[in-house]
């Protein structure tokens, strides 16, 4: 009885063993086959995985940016870029228009309307908008594109500018006298008289100015803001014209002089 007791006794204690050795083997294999499925699953997760545009503007925007500006110019970045901590990680090539004649220049390129911006690292390209005329409006749109399409774009308005020359003639039976004033305008005058007209020769500006001459400048007069200066010029005794501010042309820097109006 004791034998058999001992014998039962093993076989019970070889079962367990069994089992457990057996169920070692079921979760290695498992534990294997689940290793490879994570990792495959990860490099399909890879495969699928999108990549980042960004195509950003300090003054430009997608909802479309309003600005009122005064000059004949303005200056914005495009870059790929939103943060110091995010950076596009695909190239972007871009596409700048501007409406009613402006200019594009980019990176100091003139007749430039688009660039790439490289990926993976933070890319900035200047644009310049020039030939911007008072009191108009122009809309500039920058098209970035890799796949994804952002479109960013903004209105300039230039505020008209106040009259800063002006001109006003008076005509006497003998000369016509020709005055000038600036407000903050510098520069050389140059000033186109009827060639009819004689300028007169004791005015050290008009010394070397004969009758018909096209133009004559004059560098001295409109050396600080708000100046003044009048020019005289004789008429001949066969001359019965009557002559108005509107006869003269008359320029201080790039400011056109307008005639007075009261």
């Amino acid at each position: 009885m004791a034998v058999g007791t001992k014998k039962g006794m093993g076989k019970r204690i070889i079962l367990p063993l069994l089992l457990i050795l057996v169920s070692v083997a079921i979760l290695a294999t498992f534990s294997g086959v689940y290793a490879k499925y994570v990792k495959t699953l990860h490099k399909q997760q890879g495969l699928v995985t999108s990549q980042v545009m960004y195509f950003e503007s300090d003054y430009l925007s997608a909802e479309g940016a309003e600005y009122t500006i005064s000059g004949e110019s303005v200056t914005f970045e495009l870059r790929n870029y939103p943060d110091a901590l995010r950076v596009s990680e695909l190239e972007v090539t871009y596409e700048v228009s501007v409406d009613n004649g402006a200019t594009i220049k980019i990176n100091g390129i003139a007749d430039t309307t688009g660039g790439t911006l490289a990926a993976n690292s933070k890319q900035t390209d200047t644009v310049e908008i020039s030939g911007l005329q008072s009191g108009k409006t122009y809309t500039v749109t920058a098209t970035g594109r890799n796949g994804f399409v952002r479109t960013l774009s903004a209105t300039f308005t230039v505020q008209a500018a106040e009259t800063q020359v002006f001109k006003r003639v008076e005509q006497t039976e003998h000369y016509v006298l020709l005055t000038v004033w600036t407000q903050k305008v510098t520069g050389t005058a140059t000033i186109q008289p009827p060639a009819s007209l004689i300028p007169d020769n004791t005015d050290p500006i008009l010394a070397e100015v004969t009758t018909g001459a096209q133009s004559f400048s004059d560098d001295q007069s409109f050396v600080q803001p708000y100046s003044s200066r009048t020019y005289r010029f004789f008429i001949s005794d066969t001359d019965t014209a009557n002559y108005s501010a509107d006869d003269f042309a008359v320029t201080v820097g790039e400011t056109t002089a307008e005639k007075e109006t009261n």
